[in-house]
């Protein structure tokens, strides 16, 4: 054995294994090391601190900066959601508008991998282009309404008015955000993939799922009598928000089911935030939930181009807030009576669809395990727990909006 320059006996080996010992001794309680005690050599294994903040092309922490700062001022809006419709007076929408963007920006500096991993929950470049693309749809709908509620007359800006509270330039936002976003696509066409059908959920009916709720929340967009900021701040929280969910993803902080599962709670709680703002704003959003359902089945569950579907949606909306209130105020019943019913109806159609997809992909697994071993039959079909629960909430949401447009409660 080869002795050290020291004279003392101890072997290199030995005096490495020692420095390791002190350097473990010395560090910090927010960070961990280990040795290999092959070769000495200390390993440092990063915080979550160090994993959120700890990036080469952002070493002044600009984005982190923005992307806190973001988060606090959601937080504020969501404790102010209700009467208070996110607490948004004079010109604090422009200061949201601008603070959010500048978000989406500031997060091109980064150099992520151009090639998505399969199935995988992480940003990769047409992701980030979408991201910003449709933050800025809802962005531009609260711009638009400001515009609307603070330097627009009534009386006196006739045609400025009538412009920004018709339905053309919602229209105008919408189409123009799908044709930057399938123009982000092809600048990475050789790594295209799609966000939510590209993305492995505990259950196929989760993909459908989250993709019949991004279709309500681009409907809302659509809905000029819907003259107030939740929805539209709701919107741009889950497009954001789930960038960072894959951004944690990426530095390995939680799992993909984790992750995946906290994006699905959020599409959740929108459909529940968009009841209660249904209370405000004179059956608005349920004429677009509405329309969003006709949406999801021509373009789901029929395949019919997005762009003629969006302008059907868009016909429909302000045919729906123009044209038919003179005919549907001489009715029987109030007009939110027959609104709440043809969402239902259309809502349950659209949850068909969505179990005969589900049933249509796992059919398709099945068959490509088999194919792959044919001798083997342990394809593990997903149960129907996912669907089962699905259709308990929406039938308890029916039941109630049932009992209550009837006067039972």
């Amino acid at each position: 054995m080869c002795k050290s320059d020291n004279g003392n006996g101890t072997s290199a080996v030995v005096l490495q294994r020692q420095q390791v010992e002190e350097t473990e001794k010395q560090s910090s309680t927010t960070s961990e090391t280990k040795s290999n005690t092959s070769n000495g050599y200390v390993i440092k294994e990063q915080t979550i601190g160090e994993k959120l903040f700890q990036a080469k092309e952002d070493r002044m922490y600009f984005h982190k900066i923005l992307g806190f700062s973001a988060l606090a001022s959601y937080a504020y809006r969501f404790i102010n959601l209700g009467p208070q419709d996110g607490n948004f007076n004079g010109i604090t929408p422009l200061i949201f508008v601008v603070h959010h963007a500048s978000l989406n920006l500031s997060s091109f500096v980064f150099d992520i991998p151009q090639r998505r991993i399969r199935g995988g929950f992480r940003i990769w470049p047409e992701y980030r282009i979408h991201s910003m693309v449709f933050t800025f749809r809802n962005l531009a709908c609260m711009l638009r309404l400001w515009m609307l509620l603070n330097i627009v007359n009534k009386d006196d800006d006739t045609v400025w008015y009538s412009v920004l509270n018709g339905g053309l330039v919602n229209w105008a936002i919408v189409i123009a955000t799908c044709a930057a976003a399938d123009y982000g696509s092809s600048l990475s066409a050789q790594y295209k993939s799609n966000t939510v059908r590209g993305t492995d959920y505990f259950d196929p009916y989760a993909n459908w799922f989250a993709s019949e709720m991004q279709f309500q929340l681009t409907a809302m967009c659509l809905a000029g009598g819907y003259q107030r900021y939740s929805l539209h701040l709701v919107g741009a929280f889950i497009i954001q928000f789930n960038s960072f969910l894959m951004t944690m993803r990426r530095k390995n902080l939680f799992s993909h089911l984790t992750l995946t599962t906290t994006y699905g709670v959020m599409l959740l709680a929108s459909m529940f935030v968009g009841l209660y703002e249904d209370y405000f704003t004179n059956d608005h959003v349920t004429i677009a939930a509405t329309f969003a359902n006709l949406g999801i089945i021509l373009r789901m569950g029929m395949g019919v181009d997005k762009y003629i579907v969006w302008t059907v949606v868009a016909a429909g909306m302000h045919a729906a807030n123009t044209l038919l209130p003179p005919f549907m105020d001489g009715l029987p019943r109030d007009p939110s009576f027959y609104w709440t019913i043809a969402f239902w109806v259309t809502k349950f159609t659209c949850y068909a669809f969505g179990v005969r997809k589900r049933s249509l992909i796992l059919k398709k697994k099945k068959e490509l395990a088999e194919s792959k071993d044919k001798g083997s039959t342990t394809f593990n079909k997903a149960g129907y727990e996912v669907v089962a629960a699905g259709f308990v909430v929406l039938s308890a949401l029916a039941t109630y909006d049932m009992l209550d447009i009837f006067e039972v409660i």
